[in-house]
């Protein structure tokens, strides 16, 4: 008789968590041209690099860049921050997997002060993937045994096998006069603002791997070298890119985020300054879900006491059920009493964070927020662009058939914006409208219970001893009654 023992791995929790989280800070700038007219232009990208429990804390890594400007014809100065703390974690919390799934910003302000000094705040929130993983050593088969005196079973569960972050880029170069359907185009004395927005994000899995396809939506504002006023102009641009994996995909979740960009205005081949040059730097964080079917022995029927097996419980998911569900959030921004008027909107861009995830029968509701950053044209001379944000909350019931009150479901939820705009209602007042796509999944809890020990015995008859049964559970010497049983 020979015993086939297997480790196998199982899944037996999955969450999200999100970690907010605001970094303020001063740099001195040697030689900066301030100007007071204008209010400083900036954007910021952030991303999660790293994450690791030890002593009892989540300890995560990352990097924020800042990208400033104080005044309509300077350049843009880059600054990068790195990113590093930690969340104490309590009980069970510390024997989880925390795996980095994307970081936003929420919010970010820019001012200078007299001496130069540059003072910038950013908010931003982190969410990681919360996996509980177990390795179990289970009894697959045993060998030389009649098929009638075993039992097989199995079960299909939900494995996270897979988690990875990779950065890839995007790099072109198109023609303004392509773009701008105008007769006369003037041409680009300097880039005022830029804006890079991920639409459209699709991910295909097959036999060979995953494919992530979408568009990079420039939103670019420029100052022509004949005209006072900037112009604005949009272009997609539409990328794929291919993730190689060896096995079978049940399901892929992919999170992309923009993290520095390196926009330049070039000449074309007349001389002439309509060429815009680009090269977007992309991060794509992705966890992979495979079924997986695992068999093993369910039961022994024991021939006169010689083996005794012992069951151990092996906890795994199963999945119950997908749905996904889209909504328009409409909600009204009032400007601050210091901010100017508006006269045009150049961009709106909108972060949607889903943070509370309540079960009930055959449904969920999530909760979140929505956060809006808009730049726009002033009726102000002396602050001719500037940039205001806000916050809204939303509430959603998602259809989900296979969930409970109860402690016997895992859920989890992919949020995104499938696009947003600015509509002007007064010089004050803009009507934020923006849809939310939010992705749910439930998986059920399960637990199996396969032989993982045994114990096997030797037997003598008169005094005489017999060697272990390593071939044959039947006894195959004299057929004669045992009088002793020895534990080996």
């Amino acid at each position: 008789m020979e015993i086939i023992k297997e480790k196998i791995n199982t899944t037996s929790s999955v969450k999200k968590i999100h970690i907010n989280k605001t970094v303020s800070k001063s740099v001195k700038i040697p030689d900066i041209n301030l100007n007071a007219r204008t209010a400083p232009r900036c954007r910021s990208y952030v991303c999660l690099t790293s994450a690791e429990t030890a002593e009892g804390a989540l300890l995560y890594k990352g990097e924020a860049k800042l990208f400033f400007a104080c005044d309509p014809d300077s350049e843009y100065i880059k600054l990068s921050m790195p990113i590093s703390d930690a969340l104490p974690l309590e009980g069970d919390e510390k024997d989880y997997e925390y795996k980095p799934e994307s970081a936003q910003i929420l919010s970010n302000s820019v001012s200078f002060t007299s001496d130069g000094d540059l003072n910038y705040s950013l908010n931003m929130v982190f969410s990681f993937i919360v996996i509980k993983n177990n390795e179990f050593e289970i009894i697959s088969d045993i060998r030389d045994i009649p098929s009638e005196q075993t039992e097989k079973s199995a079960f299909t569960q939900c494995l996270i096998k897979y988690f990875a972050q990779e950065t890839f880029k995007i790099k072109n170069d198109f023609n303004l006069i392509d773009v701008i359907e105008t007769d006369e185009i003037d041409e680009i004395d300097n880039i005022y603002e830029s804006h890079i927005t991920l639409k459209n994000i699709a991910v295909k899995t097959d036999s060979e791997g995953i494919t992530a396809e979408g568009n990079a939506l420039i939103n670019i504002t420029y100052n022509p070298k004949s005209k006072n006023s900037s112009v604005n102009f949009k272009k997609k641009i539409p990328f794929s890119k291919a993730f190689p994996l060896k096995g079978s995909v049940s399901f892929c979740n992919m999170n992309l985020s923009v993290t520095d960009d390196n926009i330049f205005v070039k000449q074309d081949e007349n001389g002439k300054s309509y060429i815009i040059d680009f090269e977007i730097d992309i991060l794509a964080s992705y966890f992979l879900i495979c079924e997986q079917k695992v068999s093993y022995i369910s039961e022994v029927h024991e021939v006169n006491k010689k083996i005794d097996t012992v069951c151990g419980d092996v906890p795994y998911l199963s999945a119950a059920c997908r749905n996904s569900s889209e909504f328009v959030v409409n909600e009204p921004l009032m400007l601050d009493g210091s901010d100017p008027a508006i006269f045009q909107i150049y961009r709106i861009n909108c972060t949607a964070v889903t943070d509370t995830v309540t079960p009930y029968r055959d449904k969920i509701t999530a909760e979140g927020f929505l956060t809006s950053d808009i730049l726009y044209a002033a009726k102000d001379d002396e602050n001719p662009i500037y940039s205001t944000d806000g916050v809204f909350p939303y509430k959603k019931s998602i259809e989900l058939p296979g969930t409970s009150e109860t402690d016997d479901t895992c859920i989890y939820t992919n949020t995104s914006v499938k696009y947003a705009e600015g509509k002007i209602s007064d010089e004050t007042n803009v009507s934020v409208d923006a849809k939310i796509s939010i992705t749910a999944y439930a998986f059920k809890k399960h637990t199996a219970s396969p032989h993982n020990r045994y114990n096997l015995y030797r037997y003598d008859s008169g005094g005489a001893e017999y060697p272990a049964l390593y071939g044959s559970l039947y006894y195959k010497a004299r057929r004669q009654p045992f009088k002793n049983c020895q534990k080996i």
